[in-house]
């Protein structure tokens, strides 16, 4: 679960969208999504209170990869191709690496409006609708580590303040 900080916000959950607090998609990766990270954009307004820039897990294991949950508020004005997040990996031994995330590839708006698009690259894993007839989906990023027998000390996700919101509901190690 992502838990909250003193520089982040832990948002409700995703229930009154018909998504429980613990959430497996197709393959099998279990997420707990008891809650949701809001992160910072360009945005002039942003519908959120104290939105993240980052969000740093400490995770001192070893793994084979990484599942994030996310989605994009207002992707849809943003272009495709647009790095709008990036994962970042520190190893103990002091070693680094890491990927872009980005629109359209990687995630889609979290309100779908007008297009009903998928990743090219990610997947699509969940999608839902309020009573209102409001659309979400969520998109699942997976890192394959490199080095899975180096053990590794921290995942930092980065907001590139782009015009989408992303937003952060689960991370998992596989």
């Amino acid at each position: 679960m992502i838990t909250p900080s003193k520089s982040s916000m832990l948002l409700p959950n995703l229930a009154p969208f018909g998504l429980a607090s613990t959430f497996q998609p197709h393959e099998g990766v279990n997420f707990d999504i008891r809650g949701v990270v809001n992160m910072t954009s360009s945005r002039n307004s942003n519908p959120v209170e104290n939105p993240v820039e980052k969000i740093e897990i400490p995770l001192n294991r070893k793994t084979d990869a990484i599942h994030v949950l996310l989605g994009a508020g207002w992707g849809h004005e943003e272009k495709d191709g647009v790095e709008f997040a990036h994962l970042n990996i520190s190893y103990t031994d002091g070693s680094t690496d890491g990927a872009p995330i980005f629109i359209g590839e990687d995630v889609v708006d979290w309100n779908p409006v007008g297009s009903a698009a998928e990743p090219t690259r990610s997947k699509l894993v969940w999608k839902g609708q309020k009573k209102q007839g409001y659309r979400r989906r969520l998109s699942e990023f997976v890192w394959i580590n490199p080095n899975p027998d180096k053990e590794i000390k921290s995942l930092e996700i980065v907001s590139r303040n782009t015009k989408a919101v992303p937003f952060i509901s689960g991370v998992t190690l596989k």
